[in-house]
């Protein structure tokens, strides 16, 4: 069929998938793409503006990530930290 042979692990639709339980590392693309998108628009937005950002998009990307996934303390602790630095 001419399809190409992968390995695990690997992203598929923005997470890690494989078969073995999730490293710390693997969660830092998501960890960068949550920080990118809260930084890129904080300096535009009104306080409020920068809240009801966090509440819907923020929160929906890790919502995706911990319904498919099971997180680390770590990395929830530092969405966390990265929401109260951008408030």
């Amino acid at each position: 069929m001419g399809c190409q042979v992968g390995s695990l692990p690997f992203t598929y639709l923005g997470l890690p998938l494989g078969t073995s339980k999730h490293r710390i590392e693997e969660f830092i693309p998501l960890i960068d793409r949550v920080q990118r998108k809260l930084f890129a628009c904080s300096m535009f937005l009104s306080y409020l503006g920068r809240v009801e950002y966090i509440n819907t998009m923020i929160t929906l990307m890790v919502n995706y990530a911990m319904c498919s996934l099971k997180l680390h303390k770590w990395v929830i602790e530092e969405i966390d930290r990265i929401r109260k630095q951008c408030l």
